[in-house]
């Protein structure tokens, strides 16, 4: 279910959470995420920023303890945590692969 696009900076939810959005799901028993990733820009300290691609596009995130169940009525909270490759970012490839998890932490 596609939603609007977002930029979100990385900078700014470190000590904290930022809700990215809310989604309606089908009823059903859910083990994974998947967000289409279009651009990433790192923004270094010492220089210009950087563009840099996801190469497939797309970003899964697997629900950490297995799988959560959707009902017509029920709601749930999902925690998303990113991180980067240091090593990938310095090399300036134009590349990333991040590696996301996800965690039900309310429903």
């Amino acid at each position: 279910m596609p939603i609007s696009t977002q930029t979100i900076d990385m900078i700014s939810v470190l000590d904290t959470s930022k809700i990215l959005g809310t989604m309606k799901f089908s009823a059903g028993k859910y083990d994974s995420l998947r967000f289409n990733v279009t651009g990433v820009t790192v923004d270094f300290v010492s220089s210009a920023s950087a563009g840099y691609t996801v190469p497939s596009g797309i970003l899964k995130v697997p629900i950490l303890n297995g799988s959560f169940q959707i009902t017509a009525t029920s709601s749930i909270t999902v925690m998303l945590t990113l991180s980067f490759n240091s090593n990938e970012i310095l090399a300036m490839n134009g590349y990333l692969s991040p590696v996301a998890k996800a965690t039900v932490v309310g429903g």
